[in-house]
């Protein structure tokens, strides 16, 4: 047998409790959120995180600096993320700011189910070149979405299955733990 590895926070401490749910209704989930939130990390940190770069980006999502979102190149970034379900299965994504508004259909690149009072968002599974030797990983992550006193409370899980020299398999999982207010527009 092969150990895995990764990393995993736990839920922080000093969120509200996490409600018991059976709802299989996404439409609790629709609204929009600020687009900057806070993200604790399993070393129990807190730092800004992006919600359009956790739906939309693939690995592990990225601290955002005061220029946008760590290793972006981007301008004119959201500085808000409403989300729609329009129907069973679909999450439609539309991320606006002060000059630019963009919407995001991402059927195609990720499933939504909704169970037990979460929206969960299965985005589609990659190969990556993994390493010096000739090994490849298997990467498919998840997004949960839940909503708790005004908060989308999101939690991201990220599951690796590596063959390394293309034979031995090696799992590891992540998971981090993130939140966005509603988003108000000022008067």
């Amino acid at each position: 047998a092969v150990a895995g590895c990764g990393a995993r926070s736990a839920y922080p401490k000093s969120w509200p409790p996490v409600p018991a749910s059976a709802s299989d209704i996404c439409e609790g989930f629709a609204g929009t959120y600020r687009d900057v939130g806070e993200g604790v990390g399993y070393d129990g940190r807190s730092s800004p995180y992006s919600l359009t770069g956790i739906l939309l980006g693939e690995g592990h999502p990225m601290r955002v600096t005061g220029r946008g979102v760590a290793g972006s190149q981007s301008t004119g970034a959201p500085d808000r993320v409403t989300l729609s379900f329009p129907q069973a299965g679909q999450v439609d994504v539309v991320a606006s700011g002060p000059q630019s508004q963009f919407r995001v259909y991402p059927a195609a690149t990720m499933a939504c189910a909704c169970r037990e009072g979460r929206a969960i968002i299965e985005k589609r599974p990659r190969w990556v070149q993994a390493g010096e030797i000739l090994s490849v990983a298997r990467l498919s992550e998840t997004v949960e979405l839940q909503s708790i006193d005004g908060w989308l409370v999101v939690k991201w899980q990220e599951q690796t299955l590596m063959l390394l020299a293309m034979v031995v398999p090696v799992p590891s999982r992540d998971s981090d733990w993130f939140r966005f207010e509603r988003y108000v527009p000022e008067p």
